[in-house]
Protein backbone atom coordinates (compact mmCIF):
# COMPACT_ATOMS: atom_id res chain seq x y z
CA UNK A 1 0.00 0.00 0.00
CA UNK A 2 0.89 3.67 -1.14
CA UNK A 3 0.77 6.66 1.42
CA UNK A 4 -0.35 8.51 -1.70
CA UNK A 5 -3.34 6.12 -1.88
CA UNK A 6 -7.25 7.53 -1.46
CA UNK A 7 -9.94 4.94 -0.62
CA UNK A 8 -13.66 5.29 -0.68
CA UNK A 9 -16.22 3.55 1.20
CA UNK A 10 -18.42 1.59 -1.37
CA UNK A 11 -22.31 1.79 -1.27
CA UNK A 12 -21.93 -1.00 1.04
CA UNK A 13 -20.11 0.31 3.53
CA UNK A 14 -21.96 3.57 4.07
CA UNK A 15 -25.02 1.09 5.00
CA UNK A 16 -23.34 -0.57 7.18
CA UNK A 17 -22.21 2.90 8.86
CA UNK A 18 -26.35 3.51 9.28
CA UNK A 19 -27.30 -0.24 9.89
CA UNK A 20 -24.41 -1.87 11.82
CA UNK A 21 -25.21 -4.98 10.38
CA UNK A 22 -21.84 -6.85 10.71
CA UNK A 23 -21.16 -6.21 13.65
CA UNK A 24 -17.89 -4.36 13.12
CA UNK A 25 -15.55 -3.60 16.34
CA UNK A 26 -15.22 -0.02 16.96
CA UNK A 27 -11.60 0.65 15.78
CA UNK A 28 -12.67 -0.68 12.66
CA UNK A 29 -16.01 0.70 12.38
CA UNK A 30 -13.83 4.26 13.15
CA UNK A 31 -11.96 3.51 10.31
CA UNK A 32 -14.41 2.84 7.88
CA UNK A 33 -16.19 6.56 9.23
CA UNK A 34 -12.91 7.96 8.75
CA UNK A 35 -12.37 6.95 4.92
CA UNK A 36 -13.97 9.44 3.08
CA UNK A 37 -12.90 8.97 -0.62
CA UNK A 38 -10.70 12.95 0.06
CA UNK A 39 -8.35 11.01 3.29
CA UNK A 40 -4.83 9.33 1.83
CA UNK A 41 -3.29 6.48 3.59
CA UNK A 42 -1.04 8.52 4.44
CA UNK A 43 -3.38 10.77 6.34
CA UNK A 44 -5.29 8.09 7.80
CA UNK A 45 -1.91 6.19 9.05
CA UNK A 46 -0.91 9.72 11.08
CA UNK A 47 -4.96 10.26 12.27
CA UNK A 48 -5.26 6.50 13.61
CA UNK A 49 -1.40 5.24 13.30
CA UNK A 50 -1.07 4.61 17.03
CA UNK A 51 -4.21 3.26 18.15
CA UNK A 52 -4.82 0.47 15.67
CA UNK A 53 -2.97 -1.81 12.81
CA UNK A 54 -4.55 0.44 10.14
CA UNK A 55 -3.21 -1.38 7.11
CA UNK A 56 -5.07 -5.15 8.41
CA UNK A 57 -8.20 -2.80 9.41
CA UNK A 58 -8.16 -1.34 6.15
CA UNK A 59 -7.78 -4.91 4.68
CA UNK A 60 -10.66 -6.43 6.05
CA UNK A 61 -12.79 -3.53 4.97
CA UNK A 62 -11.64 -4.13 1.30
CA UNK A 63 -11.66 -7.82 1.75
CA UNK A 64 -15.47 -7.39 2.74
CA UNK A 65 -16.50 -4.77 0.28
CA UNK A 66 -16.61 -2.06 2.36
CA UNK A 67 -13.97 0.56 1.00
CA UNK A 68 -12.76 0.75 -2.51
CA UNK A 69 -9.35 0.92 -3.15
CA UNK A 70 -7.94 3.48 -5.90
CA UNK A 71 -8.74 2.18 -9.37
CA UNK A 72 -6.32 -0.22 -10.57
CA UNK A 73 -5.16 -1.73 -7.55
CA UNK A 74 -6.14 -4.98 -6.47
CA UNK A 75 -6.03 -6.40 -3.11
CA UNK A 76 -6.10 -9.44 -2.30
CA UNK A 77 -8.23 -11.08 0.10
CA UNK A 78 -7.41 -11.85 4.22
CA UNK A 79 -8.19 -15.17 5.65
CA UNK A 80 -7.91 -16.59 9.36
CA UNK A 81 -7.07 -13.36 11.77
CA UNK A 82 -7.22 -10.80 9.21
CA UNK A 83 -10.99 -11.53 8.02
CA UNK A 84 -13.85 -9.70 9.56
CA UNK A 85 -15.81 -12.61 11.00
CA UNK A 86 -19.20 -11.64 9.32
CA UNK A 87 -22.62 -12.10 11.39
CA UNK A 88 -25.44 -14.53 9.76
CA UNK A 89 -27.67 -11.54 8.18
CA UNK A 90 -24.07 -10.28 6.43
CA UNK A 91 -23.57 -14.26 5.73
CA UNK A 92 -27.04 -14.51 4.07
CA UNK A 93 -26.34 -11.15 1.98
CA UNK A 94 -23.76 -12.80 1.07
CA UNK A 95 -24.89 -16.03 0.29
CA UNK A 96 -27.84 -14.58 -1.87
CA UNK A 97 -25.74 -12.28 -3.92
CA UNK A 98 -23.54 -15.19 -4.82
CA UNK A 99 -26.04 -17.90 -5.62
CA UNK A 100 -28.90 -15.12 -7.11
CA UNK A 101 -26.62 -12.19 -9.14
CA UNK A 102 -28.24 -9.56 -10.22
CA UNK A 103 -32.23 -11.87 -8.45
CA UNK A 104 -30.50 -11.12 -5.34
CA UNK A 105 -31.96 -7.64 -3.99
CA UNK A 106 -35.08 -8.73 -3.24
CA UNK A 107 -33.87 -11.38 -0.56
CA UNK A 108 -31.45 -9.20 0.53
CA UNK A 109 -34.15 -6.57 1.43
CA UNK A 110 -36.17 -9.14 3.07
CA UNK A 111 -32.74 -10.49 5.23
CA UNK A 112 -31.74 -7.39 5.93
CA UNK A 113 -34.96 -6.13 7.59
CA UNK A 114 -35.78 -9.34 9.43
CA UNK A 115 -35.05 -9.50 13.36
CA UNK A 116 -31.37 -10.80 14.76
CA UNK A 117 -32.69 -13.76 16.76
CA UNK A 118 -32.26 -17.47 15.53
CA UNK A 119 -35.76 -18.37 15.05
CA UNK A 120 -36.41 -14.93 13.26
CA UNK A 121 -33.40 -15.60 10.86
CA UNK A 122 -35.16 -19.41 10.30
CA UNK A 123 -38.49 -17.96 9.67
CA UNK A 124 -36.62 -15.15 7.17
CA UNK A 125 -34.77 -18.18 5.39
CA UNK A 126 -37.89 -20.02 5.23
CA UNK A 127 -39.83 -17.28 3.49
CA UNK A 128 -36.40 -16.48 1.22
CA UNK A 129 -36.43 -20.23 0.12
CA UNK A 130 -40.41 -19.67 -1.13
CA UNK A 131 -39.55 -16.44 -2.91
CA UNK A 132 -36.61 -18.26 -4.65
CA UNK A 133 -38.91 -20.95 -5.34
CA UNK A 134 -41.47 -19.19 -6.82
CA UNK A 135 -39.72 -16.47 -8.75
CA UNK A 136 -35.97 -17.68 -9.52
CA UNK A 137 -35.69 -21.40 -9.38
CA UNK A 138 -36.28 -24.41 -8.09
CA UNK A 139 -32.77 -25.69 -7.67
CA UNK A 140 -31.47 -22.47 -6.38
CA UNK A 141 -34.17 -22.07 -3.54
CA UNK A 142 -32.45 -25.93 -2.81
CA UNK A 143 -29.01 -24.85 -2.79
CA UNK A 144 -30.07 -21.20 -0.70
CA UNK A 145 -31.53 -23.71 2.08
CA UNK A 146 -29.26 -26.32 1.96
CA UNK A 147 -26.31 -23.26 2.45
CA UNK A 148 -28.59 -21.35 4.42
CA UNK A 149 -29.09 -23.64 7.05
CA UNK A 150 -25.08 -24.45 7.17
CA UNK A 151 -25.22 -21.05 8.22
CA UNK A 152 -27.39 -20.76 10.65
CA UNK A 153 -26.07 -23.68 12.13
CA UNK A 154 -23.33 -22.22 13.48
Amino acid sequence: MQPEWVFSKTPRGSAELEQRSLGLTFMCRRLLIMVDGKRSLGDLLHDLGGSMDVLAMLEKLVANDLVTPPAGVVMRRPEGPHAIELGPKARLCELADSLLGGAASKITAKITACGDGAEELSACVDGCVRLIRLTIDETKAAEFKRQASTILAH
